[in-house]
């Protein structure tokens, strides 16, 4: 999900940086690594194994840009060394909000919600529903089954204001626009009617059927996505993130009077002078 979107513009150089728990490298890492053109792989990862592609050692080139997610600290740190290099985004813990109008078997929406709180602690997990029975046989079903989930206690960390309930079709486009989420699922009708009003959002994920998980591990564009409500002014990696422009200005004769006189009203003397010069 990194590679694929920068392949379309042939850089010149691609390095991955995975850290692994023993000395043998899988078959099945390499096998990713040939597909997308890796050319180098650094079995190691963190702040230190960072600073070595961004500034470059005597086996490691130095690369202009940086992408992936990761922790606290490797997102800090891309923080500190953005301008040394370019960066893809500082992407938070996970967020997933589920509209659902309450015609959705409800244990299908909990595992949704176990598997997108089991990440992290600080990951957050959203139900939208205006129906307010509903909201309740969800949350007894969620606590029915944590039990027999293995992050027990970081999934109860996770469901604080887990919760809300909607007014109507206006409210519900407010609060989704107003949080920005990450992911989004829509198990409703017309969710295609849905996706229109919709402005800031990482990824969308159209009925029931189509879980965020699949999102995560399977299918669908790069999931490097913003959060944090970030998608109100950045979206999801692309190709666009590993291609720049670059400005081209010519001047013709005639309009050098013209801006002579403009350089003349903001009393702008050294640079009238040079234009003469020149």
């Amino acid at each position: 999900m990194n590679c694929i979107p920068s392949l379309i513009f042939k850089p010149k150089y691609i390095l991955m940086l995975t850290p692994i728990k023993n000395a043998n490298i899988s078959n099945l890492l390499l096998s990713i690594s040939y597909i997308n053109n890796i050319n180098q792989i650094i079995l190691s990862g963190g702040v230190h194994t960072l600073s070595c592609v961004v500034f470059g050692t005597q086996n490691i080139k130095k690369v202009d840009k940086i992408s992936g997610p990761a922790n606290y600290y490797i997102t800090l740190a891309k923080k500190e060394l953005f301008g040394n290099v370019g960066i893809d985004m500082l992407a938070g813990p996970s967020e997933l909000m589920i509209i659902c109008d309450g015609k959705i078997n409800p244990n299908i929406i909990a595992f949704d919600f176990f598997s997108q709180l089991e990440h992290d602690k600080n990951s957050q997990c959203i139900l939208l529903s205006n129906n307010k029975n509903y909201i309740k046989i969800l949350y007894n079903i969620i606590y029915k089954l944590l039990i027999f989930q293995k992050n027990k206690n970081t999934i109860l960390n996770s469901l604080n204001n887990s919760f809300l309930l909607y007014k109507n079709f206006i409210n519900s486009i407010e609060i989704i626009n107003f949080f920005s989420p990450e992911h989004l699922m829509l198990c409703i009708k017309k969710s295609n009617f849905f996706i229109s009003k919709i402005k800031n959002c990482g990824t969308i994920f159209l009925n029931y059927k189509t879980s965020e998980s699949y999102g995560d591990y399977m299918i669908g564009p790069s999931h490097i996505i913003p959060t944090n409500k970030n998608s109100k002014f950045s979206s999801s990696l692309n190709t666009n993130d590993f291609c720049k422009k670059i400005n081209i200005i010519k001047t013709i004769y005639k309009w050098i009077g013209l801006t002579l006189v403009r350089l003349y009203i903001f009393n702008l003397d050294i640079f009238i002078i040079y234009y003469v010069l020149y």
